[in-house]
């Protein structure tokens, strides 16, 4: 799924003199819930991730962000039907962030994860100040932003119509 900006009050040539970095994120499942962590510098729970390094695949790069938060072996879900041989998983979703006090744009890209064994994790106290899972249920009714609760519900519906809540 894709989803556009909406119109800023910037050029579409100013938009494209911007660095562009790109960030990648993953919503960890583990049976029928999600991890959320609450980041010190937004002081706000979110999916798990980070920025790219250069020249990383977007798979490497949430990996070892996710191993460098929560020190936990993920599998990368993708939510594309048709996948070719060394294909990297679709996202879930793609989105775009204008910082104009910063010059950049952020392309962040927001993936599927499952976790077998949650026995290695632990949050890396230097950036993470908090974590919860969460059920559907308590996604619902949590005090959430509208987009994000909206995106964490879809995320569920797609984990429940491929049988991936159990695993």
């Amino acid at each position: 799924m894709y989803v556009f900006p909406r119109k800023h009050k910037y050029s579409t040539f100013f938009i494209e003199l911007m660095e562009t970095r790109t960030v990648v994120m993953g919503y960890i499942f583990h049976k029928a819930k999600v991890l959320l962590v609450k980041h010190k510098k937004s002081n706000r729970f979110m999916s798990c991730g980070g920025h790219l390094q250069e020249n990383e695949l977007f798979t490497e790069g949430l990996s070892r962000e996710i191993k460098e938060e929560t020190n936990l072996d993920i599998k990368i879900i993708s939510t594309g039907h048709l996948e070719l041989e060394n294909s990297q998983p679709r996202p879930l979703i793609i989105t775009f962030k204008i910082i104009p006090a910063e010059n950049r744009r952020l392309q962040i890209q927001e993936y599927l994860c499952l976790v077998d064994d949650i026995s290695t994790f632990r949050i890396n106290n230097q950036e993470l100040s908090g974590y919860q899972w969460l059920t559907k249920e308590e996604i619902s009714n949590s005090n959430l932003t509208e987009n994000l609760k909206g995106i964490i519900l879809k995320a569920f519906r797609f984990m429940e119509m491929n049988n991936l809540l159990n695993q």
